[in-house]
């Protein structure tokens, strides 16, 4: 059974629409019934309410199976360069596409509905990330789905290295890292701070002031610090056990006088290597 709604009941004091019927044809959609219905106001005054059924699909545009398509170019909002490659996808979900050389994209196919657009830019963990809601598919029909990412523009920040790497006199003045044998903790962090930079999509510099090799091995939570005897023994030849126990990292901090850089702008990050 289906009635028509005899009109809706707009209250302007709390902006509200009371929408009076019997009844409706529900599995026909919530916006269908109301397409010849009229907005009563307090004063009397009655508009018809066809701007808000045109905002959406009709019954008859989805019974049909009529499809439509979101197209657009997504660019750099600083730059307002076209930025190639980024996946573009749809909420509910679809099909997604590769944004060519310039920006452009098309996704097609799309049954009549409203649709969120999102856009992704690399991969977990360094992603950038963008989205557009309301999306209005028509049957037949091309949507406009321009969308922008935003861009902070470039920054660079000062490091410096704290490096606990101390020299063995045992075994022939080599550093620990030499000795174990670790990969060189210069070329380790020029490769994380580069992999930083990829991750940022060159958005984040590093420059690099100062380097600083501490003779000693930390020293731990409880007070313990291994000599280079004790560490040999527990790490490298295993002839005793290893101290598990955190590092002192405060203490680090204090010794190390970073909060002073840190303040005084001398350096933005430190990055601490220990053994």
């Amino acid at each position: 059974m289906q009635t028509e709604p005899s009109s809706i009941a707009y209250n302007k004091m709390h902006a509200a629409f009371v929408i009076v019927m019997v009844g409706c044809q529900c599995n026909s959609g919530i916006i269908e019934p109301f397409r010849d219905a009229e907005i009563s106001s307090d004063s009397g005054d009655h508009q018809d309410i066809d701007w808000l059924a045109d905002e959406y699909p009709t019954t008859e545009e989805k019974a049909n199976g009529l499809t439509g398509a979101i197209v657009g170019i997504i660019k750099n909002s600083a730059t307002n360069q076209a930025v190639v490659g980024a996946t573009i996808s749809t909420n509910p979900p679809t099909k997604s596409v590769e944004s060519d050389s310039n920006g452009y994209f098309r996704i097609d196919g799309l049954k009549v509905g409203v649709y969120t657009l999102s856009a992704q830019l690399g991969t977990h963990p360094c992603i950038l990330y963008t989205e557009r809601s309301g999306i209005v598919v028509e049957g037949e029909k091309e949507a406009s789905g321009d969308l922008d990412f935003e861009d902070p523009g470039s920054i660079t920040k000062k490091v410096m290295v704290i490096a606990y790497d101390p020299i063995i006199e045992s075994r022939g003045n080599k550093r620990l890292h030499e000795i174990v044998p670790w990969q060189d903790p210069r070329f380790m962090t020029q490769q994380y701070l580069s992999t930083l930079e990829t991750c940022s999509h060159n958005r984040v510099h590093f420059l690099l002031v100062d380097w600083k090799y501490v003779d000693e091995f930390p020293v731990k939570k409880s007070g313990f610090r291994y000599t280079d005897e004790s560490y040999i023994s527990a790490v490298i030849e295993d002839t005793s056990t290893p101290d598990s126990e955190w590092v002192d990292y405060l203490k680090i901090i204090s010794n190390q006088d970073i909060t002073n850089k840190i303040n005084s702008g001398f350096a933005d990050e430190i990055i601490i290597g220990e053994s």
